[in-house]
């Protein structure tokens, strides 16, 4: 009953958060002032990541926060695929997208006009996610995940594993499959791996680890 009630509250708490950030970015979209606040919100977050880990990928990013209920509808109704083609895997993608992105903006403030790039990439997201798992997404296409897993490897706080205790049940990789594939449990260990450039800090494989193997803090 302790690990339900565990879950629930980290799963909430995550809710909550990521219902008010989307809110903000609504706010701050409406009166014209995204970029500004998107800018700001990421960078800060980008830095963050050295000691706290992607944070802003599992909690604030409004585009995994629309994706979420996105992908439950598409595998419910079954139009979800699984796999990654061998096109997406292709290393530099999320960068020229992120060039493509940050010529976009230039070009809009040089000519002088609007043009929401960031709405574009938030809908992007959202239509992706109908026919493709979010892990695709995340560690293949998002230009910001890509920054975000620069600096993210070097988090001091991020999810870890009690090499002792883990029995290799494969509950963690299960859990954590679908929306960023950061837990890997490899056949010649059987002991759980998490990376901390792909890990989204969303705790989902912490709690749902049945020995209580994982958990966020220092390395041990």
């Amino acid at each position: 009953m302790v690990k339900l009630h565990k879950s629930k509250k980290i799963k909430y708490i995550r809710i909550f958060v990521q219902i008010i950030s989307l809110i903000f970015f609504i706010f701050f979209f409406v009166i014209g002032k995204i970029e500004l606040f998107f800018f700001a919100t990421f960078f800060i977050s980008l830095i963050l990541a050295i000691f706290l880990g992607r944070i802003y990928c599992g909690w604030i990013c409004p585009m995994n926060t629309l994706m979420i209920p996105v992908s439950w509808f598409s595998k419910k109704t079954k139009i979800q695929r699984k796999g990654t083609p061998k096109w997406m895997r292709f290393k530099f993608l999320p960068w020229i997208i992120l060039c493509i992105f940050i010529v976009t903006m230039i070009i809009g403030k040089i000519i002088d006009i609007q043009i929401p790039a960031l709405l574009y990439l938030l809908i992007l997201s959202v239509l992706f996610v109908l026919v493709f798992e979010p892990k695709m997404f995340h560690n293949f296409i998002c230009p910001f995940g890509a920054l975000q897993s620069l600096t993210g490897k070097f988090a001091r706080l991020t999810e870890r594993v009690y090499i002792d205790s883990c029995n290799g049940c494969r509950i963690c990789e299960k859990t954590c499959y679908t929306y960023a594939e950061a837990v890997i449990v490899p056949g010649n260990t059987k002991k759980a791996n998490i990376d901390p450039r792909l890990c989204h800090q969303c705790f989902d494989c912490q709690v749902a680890c049945p020995v209580n193997s994982i958990y966020y803090g220092k390395s041990k």
